[in-house]
Parts: structure tokens; sequence; C-alpha cells
């Protein structure tokens, strides 16, 4: 029985090790608390259905497609049919590229939010200067 519980303590470390070597770093001049933290102006504004002031902080040359109207299409119906959310639960902030954008590094935060009985998964991508390039909703398992 011991050999056993030490065997699972093993393993449970280096898969633990393995799934932290998986997410990609944040690049140079990203701050994790700094994304975090915007992540959650963010959420806290959707919730609100500010779509106005995400706006505002999305990146000028991707307002044709994540713009005030677009996000209220979306996200309206993710609120009637979810409801406002109650906490905040897990997050992770990592590094990301995009092949449209090459020479461009970004920081994502994936944060699970918990709303009325489901949770929902926002992941949020912000350029060097905390710019929206990125904004995904999505159900979590």
């Amino acid at each position: 029985m011991k050999k056993l519980i030490v065997l699972l303590t093993f393993l449970s470390a280096v898969v633990l090790t393995t799934v932290g070597c998986l997410v990609p770093k944040l690049p140079k001049g990203f701050d994790e608390q700094t994304i975090y933290d915007a992540g959650v102006v963010v959420i806290d504004q959707l919730n609100s259905r500010d779509y106005e002031g995400v706006e505002t902080k999305v990146r000028d040359d991707l307002k044709a497609d994540i713009n005030a109207e677009s996000i209220q299409e979306f996200f309206d119906t993710i609120l009637d049919q979810y409801g406002p959310y109650k906490s905040l639960n897990s997050y992770t902030v990592y590094g990301a590229s995009d092949a449209a954008f090459p020479d461009e590094d970004f920081g994502s935060v994936s944060i699970i939010v918990v709303h009325e009985g489901k949770k929902l998964t926002y992941e949020i991508t912000f350029d060097i200067d905390m710019m929206i390039v990125g904004l995904y909703i999505y159900q979590s398992i």
C-alpha cells in the first residue's frame, strides 16, 4: 500500500510538471498579474453588458470584427442562456502567437467563470499595449 501511495504521488508530480511545460511562457514585456487583472475587467464589463467599454479595449485594426455590436449580438445570448456570473474560478496566463501577426507576441488569460450552474471559459488575448486582439467564450467541461 505504501509503495502504491509513493508511486501515485510520483506520477502526479510527473503529470503536473508535464502539464506546466505545455503552457507557453509569457513573452518578454508581459506581466501575468496585469493580464489577469485586464481579463477580469473585460469579464465584468461583458457581464454588466457594457459592450462599448469592451470595444474601447479592442485594438483599432480589429474593431471591424470585434466591436460593440458584434460583442452584444453574441454575448446577450450567453447572458440570456447562462445568466450573470456568480464567481471567478481558476485561471491560466500564457503566451500566444498568431500566424496573421508573425512579428508580434501576445499574452492570453483563460479564466473559468461560474454562471448559474454552468461554467464558461473566457479566453482574452492582449497585445503588448494591453489592447484586446482575441475574445473567445466557450462552455467548460
